[in-house]
């Protein structure tokens, strides 16, 4: 069997990706908010559809019951994600 191949990501997909792994999730508010419920050093995701993609991306591990964890972007991730052209609204 061989593998398929799968072409390389334009700068524009990828510079989205780099973003959407590095923006930061804020959890209390999408606990507020009813998205997350905080189960140890899990979080059930009770609605999906309101879970932001940036967060869906940063989903390391998933477990029975709808328990995930999320990843931490690396550090040299962040200083990529830094130095590339944004569209992310300044703060």
């Amino acid at each position: 069997m061989t593998a398929e191949y799968t072409p390389p990501l334009s700068r524009e997909k990828l510079v989205e990706e780099i973003e959407k792994i590095t923006t930061p999730i804020d959890f209390d508010l999408l606990i507020k908010d009813q998205v997350l419920e905080k189960v140890g050093t899990w979080y059930r995701i009770k609605d999906e559809g309101r879970l932001p993609d940036y967060a869906k991306a940063q989903i390391q591990t998933l477990k029975s019951g709808g328990l995930v964890k999320f990843s931490k972007p690396s550090k040299t991730l962040e200083k990529l994600a830094q130095k590339l052209p944004s569209k992310r609204p300044i703060k």
